[in-house]
């Protein structure tokens, strides 16, 4: 099984992960024209392909890549709020066809994943944004305490410290009332 996701652009899909007895490949990109993958990304819909050989998608380059021999494949969309994320791609079924079960299974991976994607990136956008705000208010002249809603100090500046004459660092989770 490999996780490919749509870059930043949204024109390039990029191998993030692989699993399963004998795959462990990375540093994989394909174009959204390329193969089962580009296409599944493309018109966000399931594909099974049991003989790839014989299918159009089909794109030898990207064995070449990974080094893989593919015979078969079956894709579904990383899907989030009506946007395409990636896809999740199970390669070679060990009995030989995917079968539409195999794709509703696929399927409900690929949207657990699809929430687990969309909180660490929403988890990291508020840990980027909550970097940014502490570092201006840090840096800014202007004396700045910041409570949490019981009182206690979450954060204090050294213009701050320099105004009440205390050290910022032990007045950290204090209660700004006994400042």
């Amino acid at each position: 099984v490999v996780l490919f996701l749509l870059d930043e652009d949204g024109d390039k899909l990029y191998l993030k992960a692989s699993g399963g007895s004998h795959m462990r490949i990375r540093d994989v990109a394909i174009r959204l024209e390329e193969g089962s993958a580009g296409w599944v990304t493309r018109n966000n819909q399931p594909l099974i392909v049991n003989d790839v050989r014989t299918n159009p998608l089909y794109h030898s380059a990207i064995d070449g890549q990974t080094g893989l021999l593919t015979s078969s494949v079956l894709c579904v969309p990383l899907e989030r709020r009506n946007e395409v994320l990636g896809v999740i791609q199970a390669i070679n079924h060990p009995r030989g066809a995917f079968t539409q079960g195999d794709q509703e299974l696929l399927s409900s991976v690929a949207s657990w994943a699809a929430v687990a994607l969309d909180n660490a990136n929403l988890f990291r956008s508020v840990a980027d944004e909550r970097s940014r705000l502490e570092t201006t208010l840090v840096e800014t002249a202007d004396a700045v305490v910041l409570t949490d809603r019981a009182g206690r100090i979450i954060l204090i500046n050294q213009a701050a410290g320099q105004a009440f004459r205390i050290n910022p660092e032990l007045a950290v989770k204090r209660l700004a009332s006994e400042i």
